[in-house]
């Protein structure tokens, strides 16, 4: 029986012990990226392990390349943080002069300037960041360490079938990757990446008969099981389907946070609590992000949601006259029987974009609780981990 409905079964303690000792490490482009958001304690922190494990770490073709399409975003996006807090720095000192009538050159003002440059040039010193994206030194460092490591990915005839495949998946909700196929289809932002990459990792398990541990960043419901609101562990679906292409390996998923815990577990450390705090935080942010532009989406669904009903209801009041004047035998009969056929068309048109919108609606509300859910827990309430 235990086989029969192994996806079901989670891992045993010793088990999960097993699996660290044996299991091949994959990562997902998300955790990559995070090194960039990174304070410089939390990031070294984080390479440190991947270098201890580095004989036994991989990621997919398709991550290398997501990694290095969206790296140039995600650096700009931080150094735009540094620059925010000058300007912030610079509105403060002039809020400064202004409320109390000061000149820039007093002392007043030229104590608190040098306080603030002095903090900031410190922390960047602390903290180093990729200014320079020919002189990116958490790229370098990552070069080095999956130097060898790196999946063959797919040629384009196989790409294709994996979206074929992805458009009936996504269709009746199997995971991974549903949750994104809103994106639109362009660029770094394939909507069946998360898809290739896992049909990748499948792949790469059964060719070299390996057990894996996947790390991701993600918090959607397309990679993780909740009951109750308690994050179980990964999908049974993806369990049941690794188990069938490889019956005789595990698999597990952890995110970055819970990694480096039990990382640090079986190292007989204890990681520091502002390293963990942090990576709980930068893992929130990003899914805030992702709730702000979901909350958006709703927001432009419900108006054209509320400008059909209002076409319709429209449509249905020109039927009703056009019926009257039928019956009052007013104008042209034919002329007046061809219009309602074509407003009727026009209804039910819109009938099947508003039960569309409805089941997106609804899909990215489920989608927003369930996020929600994990944002409360920073998954802590994974089972067992």
């Amino acid at each position: 029986m235990r086989k029969a409905i192994c996806e079901y079964l989670e891992l045993t303690e010793q088990e999960k012990k097993d699996l660290w000792k044996s299991a091949t490490f994959v990562f997902d482009t998300n955790v990559l990226l995070n090194l960039y958001r990174y304070s410089a304690n939390t990031r070294e922190s984080l390479l440190q392990a991947l270098e201890d494990l580095k004989d036994r770490i991989w990621i997919p073709h398709h991550v290398a390349e997501e990694f290095m399409k969206d790296r140039y975003a995600v650096i700009s996006e931080y150094n735009s943080a540094f620059e925010e807090i000058k300007k912030e720095s610079q509105d403060f000192v002039d809020k400064c002069i202004k409320k109390y009538r000061l000149n820039a050159n007093d002392a007043e003002i030229v104590e608190i300037n040098n306080a603030i440059t002095e903090w900031r040039t410190h922390f960047e010193e602390q903290n180093p960041r990729v200014q320079d994206y020919s002189a990116d030194f958490v790229l370098e460092r990552l070069l080095s360490l999956f130097d060898g490591k790196v999946g063959d990915g797919f040629n384009p005839e196989e790409i294709s079938n994996i979206e074929t495949e992805g458009q009936e998946r996504y269709a009746i909700q199997l995971p991974p990757g549903y949750k994104d196929a809103n994106k639109q289809k362009a660029g770094n932002n394939n909507i069946y990446g998360d898809l290739i990459i896992w049909k990748e990792l499948l792949r790469y398990a059964r060719s070299n008969e390996k057990d894996i541990i996947f790390i991701t960043g993600d918090q959607k419901e397309d990679w993780w099981y909740t009951f109750k609101g308690k994050t179980i562990g990964p999908r049974v679906e993806l369990r049941k389907e690794f188990y069938q292409e490889n019956p005789n390996r595990r698999f597990h998923m952890y995110t970055m946070k819970q990694f480096l815990l039990v990382f640090s577990e079986t190292k007989g450390k204890r990681v520091n609590d502002s390293i963990i705090d942090e990576i709980g935080k930068v893992a929130k942010e990003r899914e805030q992000t992702e709730d702000a532009i979901d909350a958006g989406k709703i927001r432009k669904l419900e108006n054209q949601l509320v400008n059909l009903l209002d076409k319709n209801e429209k449509r249905i009041n020109a039927i009703k006259l056009l019926q009257g004047q039928l019956k009052s035998g007013a104008g042209n009969p034919e002329e007046k029987m061809l219009e309602i056929r074509n407003i009727k068309d026009n209804i039910r048109r819109a009938e099947k974009e508003i039960d569309r919108i409805h089941l997106e609606l609804k899909s990215l509300r489920l989608g927003r609780e369930r996020r929600q859910i994990l944002l409360d827990e920073e998954l802590e309430g994974i089972v067992g981990m």
